[in-house]
């Protein structure tokens, strides 16, 4: 599963200046049939000294790999975002700020690379605990829900708008 990953975070935040630079991620690339890479890695965290802490994850198994956004509150963590297309480019997170320098809202972008135009933008805000999703597609209008962040990559995946990509034109 290719998949290209760009981090943004907003220049106000002294937390995120702090953070490593930007950049592309391919840790997460398909792990194949390297056993040894399968399991969970974490690639980034940012923490915003209000007891709020983003940490992007690859979890990793035999045939395939994916992002896992969580956030911890409270030392309790939860899947607010992911990839979700065997073939994307992921951009995020993107970190907002109150003038305190607290997180008030993570945005993450998964666009799908092999139908163009199909995508989720997953926003958490912190204020209330809840995570709003959505699914864009060329051929028909945006579908938008909200939920509590999730336990998990695989309980999110549940909960997604089913059936975002266009059918093939004739």
């Amino acid at each position: 599963m290719p998949i290209a990953l760009a981090l943004l975070v907003l220049p106000a935040a002294p937390a995120a200046a702090q953070t490593p630079p930007p950049g592309t991620r391919s840790e997460c690339n398909s792990a194949g049939l390297a056993l040894g890479a399968i399991g969970e890695t974490r690639l980034q965290s940012y923490s915003d000294g209000h007891g709020r802490t983003v940490e992007l994850w690859c979890v990793r198994w035999m045939f395939g790999s994916n992002f896992d956004l969580r956030v911890i509150e409270a030392g309790r963590s939860a899947t607010v975002a992911g990839c979700y297309f065997a073939q994307a480019h992921n951009i995020g997170p993107t970190l907002h700020l109150a003038p305190s320098g607290a997180y008030t809202r993570v945005e993450w972008i998964n666009q799908s690379l092999t139908s163009a135009g199909t995508s989720y933008r997953f926003s958490y805000d912190f204020a209330a605990r809840e995570v709003t999703i959505t699914a864009t597609a060329a051929c028909r209008a945006p579908v938008t829900l909200s939920i509590p962040p999730q336990p998990d990559f695989q309980h999110l995946e549940r909960l997604l708008p089913p059936d975002t990509a266009c059918p093939p034109s004739g």
